[in-house]
């Protein structure tokens, strides 16, 4: 995982988390669980680098898995499925209650 944060940013960049690490070598279009943490349940915009804590490649990678489910049908793209609501985050990110 170092060699991963090593390669990903520089020494002032914040470490992965090991769920974001699988999740952005193991992109899949059909794994929507996974997928669908990495979506705002709000809006169902896809959250930026500075939110996931994300390399740009990955980014590039997890945004593009999302686009290509999206496309074919398997991922809403106006919200999040109402199945994954409460599944556990894999982003820092905080909402106001």
């Amino acid at each position: 995982m170092a060699a991963l944060a090593a390669a990903c940013g520089g020494p002032g960049r914040k470490k992965l988390t090991a769920w974001v690490t699988v999740a952005a070598f193991r992109t899949q279009d059909r794994d929507h669980a996974l997928l669908s943490q990495f979506i705002s349940p709000f809006t169902g915009c896809i959250y930026g680098r500075h939110i996931t804590g994300l390399c740009g490649k990955k980014q590039k990678e997890i945004t593009k898995a999302i686009k290509r489910a999206q496309i074919m049908g398997f991922m809403p793209v106006t919200y999040k499925d109402p199945a994954y609501l409460k599944d556990p985050k894999v982003c820092n990110i905080r909402y106001r209650e």
